[in-house]
This record gives structure tokens, C-alpha cells and sequence, in this order.
């Protein structure tokens, strides 16, 4: 998965043009189940993120610094998944069910699902500059 915005508020570390394993954290779960995500009241540590997210304590500690509560609203254009919009809060209980209906919604009301789902289309048929074999 490629990170295509940096974080928010712009006082934060950037982040724009990471690359993530689809077998990591929150992100990776919401990927690979094909349903949104979300969990509140994660402690530094917790064995939750070890055992769910395939993180390791030393990770979860680091990613997570400061923050209790994570959520990963998987945007599908039709039944493909283009994208996961991340989110995380100090707040223990910050991110409900409604905010996460809210950004799938709003997601594909402002075209950004079929945007992402046209921009992955596009990228499919370039395939890799690579020459593998000299011609």
C-alpha cells in the first residue's frame, strides 16, 4: 500500500510516499478483511496490536506514541478496494461507527473512490518500466 497524502495537521511528520505491507497495523487488517476497522482504548503495548495487527510491542509502542484510538475506513468503488483512509486520536474513545459510514460515504459522494479506483486502472496497464530480457 502506498501512502498518497502526508499527515494531518500539517505540523505532523509528513508521510507522503511511504509504502506500507498490507500484513501491518490497522491499515493491513482493514485490507486484508475487506471491512473497516476501528479500536479504542489501546494502551502502549497492548497485546491487541501484537496479536491483531502483526505488530511487534517495540512497533506498536513507536507508531503509536500518544495516540488511544485508531480507525481504517476501507473506500471501495463497486467491490474493489482502491484505498483505506487512517485515522488516529490521543482520545480513548474517539472514532465511532457513524464517523466511519460517514467517510465511506462521503468518500464516494466526491468521487474520490472512483478516482482512486481509475488512478489503480491506469497504473495496472502502465505495468513496470523494466526490461528484463535486452532486446
Amino acid at each position: 500500500m502506498y501512502q498518497l497524502l502526508d499527515y494531518f495537521p500539517a505540523a505532523s511528520t509528513g508521510g507522503a510516499g511511504r509504502t506500507f505491507s498490507m500484513r501491518f497495523g490497522i491499515v493491513g487488517q482493514a485490507w486484508r478483511t475487506g471491512a473497516s476497522q476501528r479500536k479504542q482504548g489501546i494502551q502502549p503495548g497492548d497485546q491487541h496490536v501484537v496479536i491483531e495487527w502483526g505488530m511487534l510491542p517495540e512497533e506498536s509502542a513507536a507508531a503509536g506514541y500518544g495516540k488511544r484510538s485508531f480507525a481504517a475506513a476501507l473506500l471501495q468503488d463497486d467491490a474493489l478496494t482502491v484505498g483505506v483512509f487512517y485515522l488516529d486520536s490521543p482520545d480513548p474513545d474517539a472514532f465511532g461507527e457513524e464517523m466511519i459510514c460517514a467517510i465511506e460515504q462521503c468518500a464516494k459522494k466526491v468521487g474520490l473512490t472512483a478516482a482512486l479506483a481509475e488512478l489503480e486502472r491506469v497504473m495496472r496497464a502502465r505495468g513496470p518500466a523494466l526490461s528484463i530480457f535486452d532486446a
